[in-house]
C-alpha cells in the first residue's frame, strides 16, 4: 500500500498476481491429477472392470443401490479419465499462464467461467434434488443434516464462484493484458 496525497492507494502488480494464480493452479491441477491416477490404479487393481460390471448388474437386479450410485459405478473409469484429462488441461493452462502465453490466459478465463457454471449448477442440483430425494417423509436429524449439507454446498459454490469471477476480471484487466503484451515483445 502506497500513500498518494495522504490517501492510501493499492499497488497492483499484475506480474505477481499472474504468477500467484498460475502457481496455485499448477499445485491444484498436479494434486488432482495425481489423486486421479492413484484412484485409477486403485480401481483397476482392487476392483477390476469385470467386478464393477457385476456390481452394477447386481445393483440393477436387487434395486438396492440408487440410480446415481449404479450410474457412477458403471461410468467410473470414464469419470476418472475425464478428471485426469481436465487436470492436464488445467495444468497446461496454468503453466502457459506462468509463461505469459496469451492462449493460456484465454483458456484459463474459459476454464474458470465453466467452473463457475459447474459450481452454480451443482449448488442448484443439490438444493433441488436434495429436497426431492428426502421427500415429505424426512424428519428430524436427517432433514436437518440435509438442510445443513445444502447450505454448505451453496455457500462453498458461491464463494468459489466469487473468487473465480474476481480472477477472471483481473486476468481480463488492462494491467494484465499489458503484462502479457510486454512478455510477447520480449520473446
Amino acid at each position: 500500500m502506497a500513500l498518494n496525497d495522504g490517501q492510501p492507494r493499492v499497488v497492483r502488480d499484475p506480474a505477481r498476481f499472474v504468477t500467484a494464480v498460475a502457481w496455485s493452479f499448477i499445485v491444484l491441477a498436479a494434486a488432482l491429477g495425481s489423486l486421479m491416477v492413484l484412484q485409477a490404479v486403485f480401481v483397476w487393481a482392487v476392483l477390476p472392470w469385470d467386478a464393477m460390471e457385476e456390481l452394477v448388474r447386481q445393483g440393477e437386479e436387487a434395486r438396492e443401490a440408487t440410480g446415481r450410485v449404479r450410474s457412477m459405478l458403471a461410468h467410473l473409469p470414464w469419470m476418472i479419465a475425464v478428471l485426469i484429462g481436465l487436470s492436464a488441461i488445467w495444468l497446461a493452462a496454468a503453466v502457459g499462464l506462468l509463461k505469459r502465453r496469451q492462449w493460456a490466459r484465454m483458456l484459463f478465463v474459459v476454464l474458470l467461467a465453466v467452473a463457475i457454471l459447474y459450481c452454480v449448477g451443482c449448488a442448484l442440483l443439490e438444493t433441488r434434488l436434495g429436497a426431492r430425494l428426502l421427500g415429505e417423509g424426512g424428519r428430524g436429524t436427517i432433514q436437518g443434516s440435509s438442510a445443513v449439507s445444502r447450505g454448505i454446498v451453496t455457500v462453498v459454490a458461491a464463494g468459489v464462484s466469487v473468487v473465480f469471477a474476481w480472477i477472471i476480471r483481473r486476468l481480463l484487466s488492462d494491467d494484465v493484458r499489458r503484462e502479457f503484451a510486454r512478455h510477447r515483445r520480449l520473446r
